[in-house]
């Protein structure tokens, strides 16, 4: 799928939507530009594995609050911050969308029969990699890649049904974004997220919690 092909939000626009920074240079530049794609940063991040770089002309962004905030705690030896900046955006400003790559990747790989022309393109290779299950697996890159090669090969029509058949918290937004608000949190510690998210607990809501806790939130025009 590229830019210009435009697969419309349904019920998406009926959700308020996330993107977690971990540094506050970065939440500048996203109050600047706005949430926006960036090719040099992409092209330096990924010099040597650009098969793992983002969706072309895509940002992410997530309905699950936690999931942002966990976003902000990503990368802590590069970004020491002390605060992550999680940015809101209304479901009514979305424009073109598709599922998150790591969300449609594995679902991709397991029913490949169903998509004869992505049978060629994902590998055996990539298959092994997305069910490894050993203890230092990498599967969730081989899962981005499977479903980053769907994304890019697969027809709007079957990108457009698989963004309403599955229940996607994530998206990839093609085209900018301008946030409604910016929310500033303290950051914890390993130990601290840890603690949070031990016992049985299988979403962010812990995280999510804690933002609506100690996060500020301050209104953008």
């Amino acid at each position: 799928m590229k830019i210009t092909e435009i697969v419309a939000p349904t019920t998406q626009q009926n959700d308020t939507w996330y993107h977690g920074t971990p540094s506050k240079k970065g939440a500048e530049l996203i109050m600047k530009n706005g949430l926006a794609y960036d090719d040099k940063w992409v092209e330096q991040k990924y010099k040597t594995e650009p098969e793992f770089a983002p969706m072309k002309d895509g940002v992410y962004i997530t309905k699950d609050l936690g999931q942002a905030y966990r976003y902000t705690l990503m990368h802590s030896k590069q970004f020491p911050d002390k605060t992550g900046y999680i940015f809101k955006f209304s479901g009514s400003h979305l424009q073109s969308i598709s599922n998150d790559e790591d969300e449609i990747g594995k679902y991709i790989v397991d029913n490949l029969n169903n998509y004869p022309e992505l049978q060629s393109k994902i590998t055996p290779e990539i298959i092994k990699g997305a069910n490894d299950e050993s203890e230092n697996s990498e599967a969730f890159k081989w899962i981005a890649m499977a479903g980053k090669i769907a994304l890019q090969n697969l027809s709007k029509d079957k990108i457009n049904t698989l963004l309403n058949t599955l229940d996607s918290k994530n998206l990839v937004h093609y085209g900018k974004l301008q946030p409604i608000s910016i929310t500033a949190v303290p950051k914890i510690g390993k130990e601290e997220f840890e603690k949070l998210l031990t016992g049985k607990v299988t979403t962010f809501k812990p995280l999510a919690d804690y933002v609506a806790k100690y996060g500020k939130e301050t209104k953008l025009n």
